[in-house]
């Protein structure tokens, strides 16, 4: 497909681009399906995270209200999509652009959330965000390493040492 505007004539050497076209509707409804199955997962594991005491905010109130918002969000956008395919209002068709670099993403998410435990916070993180920047685009050395160094030294500031959350320690060493 061509990624020339309306007018523009491409020359010998534009890029050809492939990309994946689908109704916003459809879009809507795999997103919103994700989102359910992701803040369910979510949910169950931060319901094993480990209390103190019997204070009513703990380590795992903050992710278990995130996942409520990320399922209630879900539902609306579902609920909104089938009322729009319902009504024959179609909005628009989502172009997805570069689908590999997207499935790379929700991929790296995936393996994010599954070795965790088991690599520690800090190093998958630090993995993760690399690979993310990466893949976003970032290919300069030192912004992939700001980008890295900046999310942990947050991550450390906020919930480690001022919230005093536990954050996995990992198993591997």
């Amino acid at each position: 497909m061509s990624t020339s505007t309306p007018g523009e004539k491409e020359t010998l050497k534009a890029k050809k681009e492939w990309y994946v076209a689908i109704s916003s509707e459809t879009a809507d409804l795999v997103a919103a399906s994700i989102l359910i199955l992701g803040s369910i997962w979510y949910i169950v594991q931060a319901m094993g995270f480990p209390t103190r005491g019997s204070a009513w905010v703990q380590a795992h109130t903050f992710p278990i209200g995130i996942g409520i918002l990320g399922i209630v969000s879900a539902i609306v956008l579902g609920f909104l999509a089938i009322r729009r395919i319902q009504t024959k209002q179609h909005l628009e068709v989502v172009e997805i652009h570069k689908p590999l670099i997207v499935l790379c993403g929700l991929v790296c998410t995936l393996v994010y959330a599954l070795v965790l435990n088991w690599l520690g916070f800090y190093l998958t993180s630090a993995i993760f965000t690399t690979a993310f920047g990466y893949a976003a685009g970032i290919r300069k050395l030192w912004a992939l390493s700001a980008l890295t160094l900046g999310f942990l030294a947050f991550t450390k500031l906020i919930f480690d040492m001022a919230l005093g959350t536990p954050l996995p320690t990992g198993t591997w060493l």
